[in-house]
């Protein structure tokens, strides 16, 4: 049996996560800024069949938009 170890290293790597935000700002490169619900922002990409407006909720992978979230407001509690 032959195995491909850098593919078997590679699966070791976890998956980035998502990240959810709404989106806040179209930019004129096409790209559009999300704030994230810990009051972050990342400037992302969508993918060339998507387009998003101001106010909408996405999930982030890796800088890019990959799919639509709930409007969900984060909220942070001390304690």
């Amino acid at each position: 049996m032959r195995t491909n170890l850098w593919s078997d290293l590679v699966g070791l790597i976890p998956a980035a996560r998502y990240i959810k935000g709404n989106v806040i700002a179209e930019n004129a490169d096409g790209s559009y800024t999300v704030a994230t619900s810990d009051g972050a922002t990342i400037r992302a990409r969508a993918q060339s069949e998507q387009a998003w407006s101001v106010g909408m909720g996405v999930f982030i992978q890796e800088a890019r938009i990959v799919d639509s979230s709930p409007n969900l407001f984060g909220l942070t509690q001390f304690v």
